[in-house]
């Protein structure tokens, strides 16, 4: 029998992550919804261009990422995704040349010339029905009987449920 203790305790942890720490759940967090986004954005895309549309509103995207919810983490390529979007994170933490403000005024003249085309391409809408179409036509009424049980699940359905 030896006297080595299972778990050895310094007494130099308060619960706090460190800055690394918090670095680290910080790209490991924006990887994981860069990455949810992305194959939502893909859906939406596929989901516009089968109805021979030529913008992508705020419903598509809605429609997309409340199908991603039930999909996430099925994909086949999910680890590698992540992996990609943590290099680009990372890489541009070393580099850090983003403008924001210039991208937020660029989204802003862009969204008043979308409205007038969305609205037009509301009233031609082809339907589709192909896996990608089917399950975005018909998210809205799975998604009606949706509820998460974990955190993550309820704060993703909380702002999905939110978007305009």
């Amino acid at each position: 029998m030896t006297n080595i203790p299972d778990k050895i305790i310094t007494g130099t942890d308060n619960g706090e992550l460190n800055n690394l720490e918090k670095q680290e759940l910080e790209v490991n967090i924006t990887s994981s919804i860069m990455t949810f986004m992305s194959y939502s954005i893909k859906s939406s895309s596929i989901f516009v261009e089968h109805s021979e549309r030529t913008i992508i509103t705020t419903d598509d995207i809605k429609r997309a990422m409340m199908v991603e919810i039930f999909l996430y983490f099925e994909r086949s390529d999910l680890e590698m995704r992540i992996g990609e979007w943590r290099n680009i994170i990372l890489n541009e933490m070393k580099n850090d040349t983003s403008d924001i403000e210039d991208e937020e005024d660029d989204l802003e003249d862009e969204q008043e010339s979308t409205d007038k085309l969305e609205n037009e391409e509301k009233k031609n809408k082809k339907i589709c029905s192909c896996e990608v179409c089917d399950l975005m036509n018909t998210i809205k009424d799975k998604w009606k009987y949706y509820n998460p049980t974990d955190e993550m699940g309820k704060i993703f359905k909380n702002h999905i449920d939110k978007m305009e």
